[in-house]
Order: structure tokens, then C-alpha cells, then sequence
């Protein structure tokens, strides 16, 4: 419910589109309850999904906001589309074997760019 409340206030001024590398049963069920279209299977940093996207609703690498809980695949997608990005925290607690893997090697690369001042969590980049 609470997501469902925060979705439904941020389309009153935004569009809401999902791109999820999650099937199709799983993520068009999820779009029906929150009232918004719905990319499955993206294959997220491949921007194909992206490239459908901007034709469809006429929009550009500027209009569009990348927000996800994976470096790796969500991250490198909006690096790559030179989207604006934004770096959450995972509200799961479980993970597919394979994000499981990119969690690891997250984790590294985070520790490095921390380190190096390249990136501090809970800041503002916008580096399109």
C-alpha cells in the first residue's frame, strides 16, 4: 500500500514507466495494480528497452530519469542512455542467484569509488 500511495502521488506530475528484468507474469501484474506500462524482461544495461521507450512517448535522454537498486545492470543503464540517475537502497530482502552476483562485485566497485571520492552516497550527480 504504501508503494502503491507514493506511485500514485508522483504520477500526478511525472510518468511512470516500469523496466524490469523480472517476467512478464510477474511485472505486468505489478503495473496493473499501480496503473502504469510496464517493460519485462529488459535486459538492463542493453538499451533497447530505452530506445522503445523514447519513441513511444516521444521523449528524449533528457526527460527521463533512471531510478534503480542495482549499479551494475540499473546504474550502467542510465550511464549508457545518459540518463539521469538515481541510486536507491534495495527494498528486498532476497535476490536472484545472478543479482546476488552483481551485489558482490557492487559492493567492490562502491567501496573503490568511496574511497577515491568518485561517489558518496545520498548525493546529487547528474553526469548525463
Amino acid at each position: 500500500p504504501k508503494i502503491k500511495d507514493l506511485i500514485t502521488k508522483i504520477k500526478k506530475d511525472f510518468l511512470v514507466i516500469i523496466v524490469s528484468k523480472k517476467k512478464k507474469k510477474r511485472v505486468n501484474t505489478i503495473s496493473e495494480v499501480l496503473q502504469v506500462d510496464a517493460y519485462p524482461n529488459a535486459l538492463k544495461p542493453l538499451t533497447r528497452t530505452l530506445r522503445k521507450i523514447k519513441k513511444k512517448y516521444n521523449l528524449t535522454s533528457q526527460d527521463i530519469a533512471m531510478i534503480g537498486d542495482q549499479f551494475i545492470t540499473d546504474m550502467n543503464y542510465g550511464y549508457k542512455g545518459k540518463l539521469l540517475k538515481v541510486f536507491v537502497d534495495t527494498i528486498s530482502n532476497e535476490d536472484l542467484k545472478i543479482t546476488s552476483l552483481n551485489r558482490f562485485f557492487e559492493k567492490k566497485i562502491m567501496h573503490k569509488y568511496q574511497k577515491d571520492n568518485l561517489f558518496k552516497k545520498c548525493e546529487y550527480y547528474d553526469e548525463r
